[in-house]
């Protein structure tokens, strides 16, 4: 017994039935075998089934980013257990008219800078952002196009920053979600 590889696919590049199939090596009799799927986004299931005869079950991707798909088969006694995953990205590439869709509603926050101090700034998120979602900050002054400061990504959405000296800057707020990124830079402010 035996899976040589699972397929995943978006059947209609829209993000509404995407495809996984096991292939079982030859010599296996398909009738003797049974297969189980689990489908994840980030740490929550999607998708969940009990042990059933076809090699293959459908899901329906709600989410742009990378979906990880586990899929178990046993011999019909239940002795005989083989696990195996691999990975979706409903992406551009894969589900382009997704892509397209949510696209256009992937900036529903924006970065937000507020003094607390004299000399401190708090950058935090105005909007909702997806669940499981981490962050990072980037500051730029208006000229230049590397960043003065950058944090690491982190699941507190916010931080306070200290700006050395008076100048004009621009922050950019980065967010990733089950391996989609999304950016927004904030307009150019005088400190």
């Amino acid at each position: 017994m035996g899976i040589r590889n699972i397929d995943a696919f978006d059947l209609y590049e829209d993000g509404e039935t995407v495809v996984v199939k096991t292939n079982v090596e030859e010599a296996d009799d398909q009738s003797n075998l049974r297969f189980a799927w689990y489908v994840f986004f980030g740490s929550s299931v999607v998708k969940k089934t009990g042990y059933q005869r076809k090699p293959y079950t459908f899901f329906k991707a709600e989410h742009l980013g990378r979906y990880k798909i586990k899929a178990f088969v046993r011999d019909k006694e239940g002795e005989n257990k083989e696990e195996v995953e691999c990975f979706f990205a409903a992406d551009k590439k894969n589900s382009p008219l997704l892509f397209e869709k949510l696209d256009g509603d992937k900036q529903l926050y924006t970065p937000r800078i507020t003094l607390i101090s004299d000399e401190y700034y708090r950058f935090d998120i105005q909007g909702e952002i997806p669940e499981g979602s981490v962050s990072a900050w980037y500051v730029y002054t208006e000229t230049s196009d590397d960043p003065i400061y950058k944090t690491e990504y982190s699941s507190v959405h916010e931080t306070l920053y200290r700006f050395e000296k008076g100048n004009k800057y621009r922050v950019k707020l980065f967010v990733k979600n089950g391996g989609y990124k999304t950016s927004v830079m904030t307009d150019i402010f005088a400190v």
